[in-house]
C-alpha cells in the first residue's frame, strides 16, 4: 500500500513520518520502485528493518513472535494493542493476514496465562509483519 502526498504536504509528512519511525534507527529508508494500479510506476519512501541492528530479530517461530508481541511496549503502548489496531483496520478495507491473527491470538493466550514477561524484547517492541510490506 502506498500513499499519496499532497506536495504542499510533504515536509510535514515526512517529519512525522521520520519521527515515528526513526528514533532508535532500527530501519533503512529506501526509496523502493512501486507500481500503481494505473500502471503508472514511480519511487515510494519504505522503512526496511536494519539486519545489523543490535533490535533485529532473525526469524522466530509462532511461539516466540507470541511472546515479543506479548511483553512488548512501545511508545504508543502495548505490542497486543498495535497489532489488534493494525489487524482491525486491515478487516476494515478488505484485507486479513492470517499468521498476524495467530500471532496475536497465541500472545493473548500468553498473556492471560501470565506468561508476557518471558524472555527480553528487542528495543521498540515487536512490529506487525504486516507493515513490513507497507
Amino acid at each position: 500500500m502506498a500513499f499519496r502526498i499532497e506536495r504542499r504536504d510533504v515536509r510535514a509528512c515526512l517529519l512525522r513520518l521520520w519521527n515515528r519511525e526513526m528514533p532508535r534507527r532500527v530501519y533503512q529508508p529506501r526509496l523502493i520502485p512501486v507500481g500503481l494500479r494505473s500502471g503508472r510506476r514511480l519511487h515510494a519512501l519504505a522503512f526496511v528493518a536494519d539486519p545489523g541492528h543490535p533490535s533485529y530479530v532473525r526469524e522466530l517461530d509462532l511461539h516466540g513472535r507470541a511472546r515479543l508481541v506479548a511483553q512488548g511496549i512501545g511508545q504508543r503502548g502495548p505490542c497486543v494493542d498495535y497489532i489488534r489496531n493494525t489487524l482491525d483496520h486491515m478487516h476494515e478495507v478488505g484485507v486479513r493476514d492470517p499468521h498476524l491473527e495467530r500471532v496475536l491470538d497465541a500472545a493473548l493466550s500468553l498473556q492471560n496465562r501470565g506468561h508476557s514477561s518471558c524472555a527480553a524484547a528487542p528495543a521498540g517492541g515487536a512490529r506487525a509483519a504486516s507493515r513490513s510490506s507497507v
